[in-house]
Formats: structure tokens, C-alpha cells, sequence
């Protein structure tokens, strides 16, 4: 059993995100993706303009 101070402070499993296309189906843009951060620890989302990167907040 994690200790108060190991214990994640964000998590996230399987994450998937998919937009409409012009046929209405959708598409795939992210992927199972998880993650965890501890406590004191950072995560950067970095890709070229344009890339969605913000698209990953609502979910």
C-alpha cells in the first residue's frame, strides 16, 4: 500500500479522444494513453500549432 505522500495526485487510464469527420465517423485522435503524476511532478504538453494539444481537457 502506497504511503500518503506516494500516492498519485493525477491519473488517468486509457484515455481516447475522436473528433467527427466529414462523414461523420469518428476519428481516432488519441489512443489508450494513461498516465499518473506524483506529487511535485510536472507534465508539458508540447506539438506543433494547430496539433489539438488543448483537445485532450474536456475528456
Amino acid at each position: 500500500m502506497p504511503t500518503r505522500t506516494q500516492r498519485h495526485r493525477a491519473q488517468i487510464e486509457d484515455l481516447r479522444i475522436a473528433f467527427p469527420s466529414h462523414d461523420g465517423a469518428a476519428m481516432p485522435a488519441v489512443r489508450g494513453v494513461s498516465l499518473s503524476l506524483m506529487r511535485g511532478e510536472r507534465l508539458g504538453i508540447v506539438g506543433e500549432s494547430g496539433s489539438e494539444k488543448a483537445a485532450r481537457e474536456p475528456a
